[in-house]
């Protein structure tokens, strides 16, 4: 991951602290409230995005340093609680 598409994810998690720090600020029956609300869960779907991405990539550089398999040794695994 380069120093850029690390700035992209520091600034998504930015916005979406400013974004939900905002929301709550406002009271409920304010007429901006609807938009806050919106743009707050926008910027938080981007953030989760944005650390679901980061999370694959650590992941798989992962398992490209170590060569790493990931077993399942559970007896049925179709059987386990998610």
């Amino acid at each position: 991951m380069n120093e850029s598409e690390q700035r992209l994810i520091l600034d998504a998690l930015d916005l979406a602290t400013a974004r939900v720090g905002a929301l709550v600020r406002l009271p409920l029956d304010d007429s901006r409230y609807s938009g806050a609300l919106e743009s707050a869960q926008k910027a938080l779907d981007e953030a989760g995005q944005a650390r679901a991405d980061l999370s694959g990539r650590l992941m798989q550089r992962l398992m490209d340093i170590a060569d790493l398999d990931v077993i399942d040794t559970r007896s049925d695994p179709e059987s386990a609680d998610p």
